[in-house]
């Protein structure tokens, strides 16, 4: 019998994506609003114009979290005066 090595945990799975279960994979528009700090209307426009994908589940639309990531890493950075 394989014994793991004191201090560590055998993985559930080698194959499975770590999902981290605090963080939800996908908001709500208002949420995703909130998390990106504007409003609900401000995400609308920023949909229309292409710069954000929102998806429908139904008759959910959602903000990935991947893809709230995606629109801030892609912002242009402002200089702040010192």
């Amino acid at each position: 019998m394989h014994r793991q090595p004191h201090g560590s945990q055998p993985s559930q799975s080698a194959n499975r994506a770590e999902v981290d279960p605090v963080r939800p994979l996908a908001y709500r528009v208002p949420v995703a609003a909130k998390v990106l700090g504007f409003s609900r209307a401000k995400l609308y426009l920023e949909a229309a114009a292409g710069r954000i994908e929102i998806k429908k589940l139904g008759a959910v639309a959602v903000v990935t979290h991947a893809e709230c990531e995606r629109y801030l890493a892609a912002a242009p950075a402002k200089a702040v005066a010192a």
